[in-house]
């Protein structure tokens, strides 16, 4: 017998909401402020990249709850109980990646919902875009408050207290921390600090101090500590829409980050970061970004470019947009994708480019023009696909993310 845990409506869509909060990296959400913008690749950045940022989040949430996947499936312990938790099994996933384990799904799913007498939820065009960007926009915000505690041997052991302030003691070349708002999110405390850079790394020289390395749980337990001892607080609640990957991508270029760094093409003396490893979550970009710091200012001095500032809405949306350059996992093989649609068995129902094959032709399906509209292409059709499969006693073929980006990418190089 099949139980699920019931939790009330409200809550559940309310708890769901929250989840999307997080994607702020503030206090609270409103999601009005959420709304897709059209791509366009900005100098340095290519046109494949930039196609596939995530867009519209919040109405990734809605749907999750109005097309019922909230009724198998939480998000961080809320909502059904017959699926797994979304918000924890799907840490690290890029689109691909979702896909993949939404499609090995497949059969396990349909078999819970011809117990429970549910249809399974179809997506018409966008929606699954919207939903799968939500998916991996709750990963971006690691969960959990960080330990105070170690905040506080943090910020002694590594050095803030020679000259910071804290609690009513450490030292007065900075500013007084107990003194300064802002310590309510990572990308706040985040911004506060490449602002402070230059100078910070100045002073650092003068002294004969090292800049700190900090590790991703360092800034979360900093955070912790600061939000703790400031006597400023927050003021209150703190409304801000959450990070924009399409407007943190114009922010890339307006303050010249893509002087030096190259997305998804072989400009930039620096690395590619389309295919550097940044990490998961804001955690892991936020103590990159400051361990980077003292090298980035260096090259920018010796280049005669002046560090920029950036404001708070900026920091947000730069560190979505860096935070989303794996949403596409990377380039596509084509020679690879053509090859696994003989090995996994699709062209034995499926004709490709003219073939011959019993099902519809894949080569002449609008839905394969794009990566979003591939994975909602794959979703609708495979329930009719596992049908058809058992009647012909043939097993579901499993596919990892790579094998997807690859299969997606054979068929979007295919002539229209």
């Amino acid at each position: 017998m099949l139980s699920v845990r019931r939790t009330r409506p409200g809550r559940c869509s309310r708890l769901v909401l929250q989840g999307l909060g997080a994607m702020a990296l503030a206090a609270a959400l409103v999601l009005s402020g959420l709304q897709p913008v059209a791509a366009a690749a900005p100098v340095g950045q290519s046109a494949e990249v930039v196609s596939v940022l995530p867009r519209d989040p919040g109405r990734g949430g809605r749907l999750f709850i109005s097309k019922g996947c909230i009724a198998c499936h939480s998000i961080h312990g809320e909502g059904g109980n017959l699926g797994p938790d979304l918000g924890r099994s799907t840490v690290g996933l890029n689109l691909p990646e979702l896909a993949a384990a939404m499609w090995n799904h497949t059969p396990s799913m349909g078999r819970q919902l011809g117990l429970l007498g549910v249809e399974r939820p179809q997506f018409d065009r966008g929606e699954m875009a919207a939903l799968t960007a939500f998916l991996y926009y709750l990963n971006l915000v690691d969960h959990g408050e960080g330990d105070a505690a170690r905040g506080n041997d943090v910020f002694r052991v590594k050095g803030c207290s020679r000259c910071h302030s804290s609690s009513g003691t450490g030292g007065s070349i900075g500013p007084d921390l107990d003194r300064m708002e802002g310590h309510r999110s990572p990308v706040i405390v985040a911004q506060r600090m490449w602002n402070h850079g230059p100078v910070m790394i100045e002073l650092s020289a003068d002294i004969g101090m090292a800049v700190p390395v900090l590790t991703p749980g360092d800034v979360k337990d900093l955070v912790a500590y600061l939000r703790s001892t400031s006597f400023a607080g927050s003021r209150g609640t703190t409304f801000q829409r959450p990070g924009d990957a399409q407007e943190g991508g114009r922010v890339f270029v307006a303050k010249g980050c893509s002087s030096c760094h190259a997305v998804g093409s072989r400009r930039g003396t620096a690395p590619d970061l389309s295919e550097a490893d940044l990490g998961v979550g804001v955690l892991d970009l936020v103590s990159r970004l400051w361990n980077h710091m003292p090298a980035m200012y260096a090259q920018m001095e010796h280049s005669g470019m002046s560090a920029p500032e950036l404001t708070e809405l900026e920091m947000t949306d730069l560190l979505a947009y860096l935070y989303s350059l794996d949403y596409s996992g990377g380039q596509p093989s084509v020679r690879r994708g053509e090859q696994l649609l003989e090995s996994k068995g699709c062209r034995d129902c499926h004709a490709i480019s003219g073939g011959s094959g019993q099902s519809p032709e894949l080569g002449d399906s609008r839905a394969t023009r794009s990566l979003e509209e591939g994975v909602r292409l794959l979703w609708n059709h495979a329930p009719a696909m596992l049908a058809n499969m058992r009647e012909v006693g043939a097993a579901w073929p499993r596919l990892d993310g790579d094998e997807i980006r690859d299969i997606m990418g054979y068929l979007r190089s295919l002539p229209e």
